[in-house]
Formats: C-alpha cells, structure tokens, sequence
C-alpha cells in the first residue's frame, strides 16, 4: 500500500474513501481495499465507529473490494462466541 501525501488525499473524491464524511479509510484502489478492513476493525475496538456506522462502513470496503476481485471477510467485533452463546475470551 502507498502513502497518502495531503495533496494527493485532497484530489480524491469522496466516494475513493469508505468513511467519505471524515475522508478516511481510502479504498480506490485494491493496494487500500484490506488495509482499510483491519483498520475499521481497529476502530470498533478503540471504540472509534459505533457499531452501526461500521457495518456501513464495512457494507462500502466489501462492495470496493468486489470491485477489485479482493475478499474482504465479515467484521469482528473484538468478542469470540461459542456457537452456543457463551464468550471464549475478551480482549
């Protein structure tokens, strides 16, 4: 993945970034497309994106990532269940 300089994040649109209101997480190109997923789940853990504006968020990594012919897996959370209910471990 290259580095964003500021002038070159500036000319983006803000359809080229996933969180386009705060003009975060770039995903116009397929080096951007994983690295934003890890950091979205970063986010969600720093208690950064609410729940439901990362699955929004996350709605618009997957759709890039199809786009690229890239598998961008579903969002954890940061808690692991048992199929029955019951919490593995806490981070």
């Amino acid at each position: 993945m290259s580095r964003l300089d500021a002038a070159h994040r500036n000319r983006l649109p803000a359809h080229a970034f996933a969180w386009p209101e705060r003009r975060e997480l770039p995903i116009y190109d397929r080096s951007h497309i994983k690295p934003a997923a890890s950091r979205l789940s970063m986010m969600v853990h720093n208690g950064t994106v609410g729940p439901s504006l990362a699955v929004k968020i996350h709605g618009r990594i997957v759709r890039a990532g199809r786009r690229f012919g890239i598998h961008v897996g579903p969002m954890h959370h940061g808690r692991h269940h048992h199929r029955s209910g019951r919490l593995l471990h806490r981070r």
